[in-house]
């Protein structure tokens, strides 16, 4: 086998056990978080999704940026820190009806707000705005000139071939 053909195998299998992991994790998390879906939970009480934490790109992007520098970037260590920063809120003073502790849901509001469609599609104020607002956390915010969505953008034009 050629080095780069090797190399090509190894992403590809790094690639794929990282998303099959993500994806697992979306399913019995779906079936099992009732603070996501109401009544739409069949595996809950018996399994608990409110401990699952899944790292998507925008959940990892927010992590990294909130977390100093240097701090690993494995599936494993961004799970880890969200479950941490869960355990130091109690979820009932946002909304009394979600459990104190959720992993969970501390993820899907990184989330959900890290995601200029999910933003867009809930109507989100900043969709509409030409700047930032003042409560607005520029590296995380996908409408921020310098924010996730513009951050993923110039990487994106840097990794395409020249036309």
């Amino acid at each position: 086998m050629k080095p780069a053909e090797s190399s090509l195998i190894a992403t590809l299998r790094w690639y794929f056990a990282r998303r099959h992991q993500e994806m697992r994790t979306v399913f019995v998390s779906a079936l099992s978080t009732p603070a996501l879906a109401p009544g739409l939970t069949p595996w809950f009480p018996q399994i608990d999704g409110n401990e699952l934490v899944v790292v998507d790109t925008n959940v990892a992007r927010a992590v990294d940026a909130l977390r100093p520098p240097g701090a690993s970037k494995t599936y494993d260590a961004r799970e880890r820190w969200v479950s941490e920063q869960a355990a130091k809120l109690d979820l009932r003073t946002f909304e009394p009806e979600l459990p104190a502790y959720s992993p969970r849901v501390v993820q899907e509001a990184l989330y959900a707000f890290c995601s200029k469609s999910n933003r867009v599609a809930r109507g989100d104020a900043c969709a509409g705005r030409s700047a930032p607002c003042a409560e607005c956390a520029p590296t995380l915010c996908p409408f921020a000139p310098f924010g996730a969505a513009s951050e993923r953008r110039r990487l994106h034009r840097r990794k395409m071939p020249p036309e």
